[in-house]
């Protein structure tokens, strides 16, 4: 007999995340590519990538699952 609760595995953890959640690595994922190729400092792909994460207007597009509306705004913010 054990005594501590049995262990979930990972699929436990992915069935807990959220669709925006999902959206947000992948739109994390996609403007990291896009500054790799227009920023050519880490430091200045870092502010990037922390200005479109803090956005509300990217968060607000992300929870009404407008992906792909998120991906244009952040065309947009590195022109």
């Amino acid at each position: 007999i054990r005594d501590q609760p049995r262990s979930r595995g990972l699929g436990d953890v992915y069935k807990r995340q959220s669709k925006y959640d999902i959206n947000q690595i992948k739109l994390q994922k996609f403007a990291r590519s896009l500054a790799k190729q227009k920023l050519s400092t880490p430091l200045d792909r870092k502010k990037f990538l922390y200005s479109i994460m803090n956005d509300k207007h990217v968060k607000e597009l992300l929870k009404d699952g407008k992906y792909k509306t998120a991906e244009t705004k952040v065309k947009k913010m590195l022109r």
